[in-house]
């Protein structure tokens, strides 16, 4: 997890980037990859942009990126409105706060395989809000992540 604090809260984005090549090349002999056809990130509001300066998930797709050769669509899903942090909600508020958050943003994606990257699945409620409207394109979806709160 102290990776993970350096790269969301300590401009350390090349963390993002190191893990995502760490995880790739954990699973590069697999056939995890093999089906991929677009590497999406969780996106973040351009508030939130602003604030942070970068999307920590974009970096992660980077390095994964790096290692598979797989393109990244850093636009592929759209936050379509703000929300606060998440840190300080509970289960139930989590998924109320995240209906109808993200949309696809790409016809690219449309009836594509996709590997939808987020930091730290919590609940996993802003994963669900983003596999929603990719399920609706018609999009067969992978879901990483770089820890859980059982890491």
């Amino acid at each position: 997890m102290n990776l993970l604090h350096e790269l969301k809260y300590k401009d350390n984005e090349e963390v993002g980037e190191l893990l995502g090549r760490m995880f790739a090349s954990e699973y590069q002999s697999s056939d995890f990859f093999s089906t991929i056809d677009y590497i999406v990130p969780v996106p973040l509001h351009s508030k939130k942009l602003k604030i942070r300066g970068y999307n920590q998930c974009d970096s992660i797709c980077r390095g994964i990126s790096e290692i598979t050769g797989i393109q990244t669509l850093t636009n592929g899903l759209a936050r379509n409105r703000f929300n606060a942090t998440q840190t300080s909600k509970g289960r139930f508020e989590r998924f109320s706060n995240t209906k109808e958050l993200f949309s696809v943003n790409s016809d690219v994606l449309i009836n594509s395989k996709v590997l939808l990257i987020d930091d730290v699945i919590t609940t996993g409620s802003t994963l669900e809000a983003c596999v929603i409207p990719l399920l609706k394109a018609g999009c067969a979806v992978r879901i990483a992540a770089m820890a859980s709160p059982l890491d």
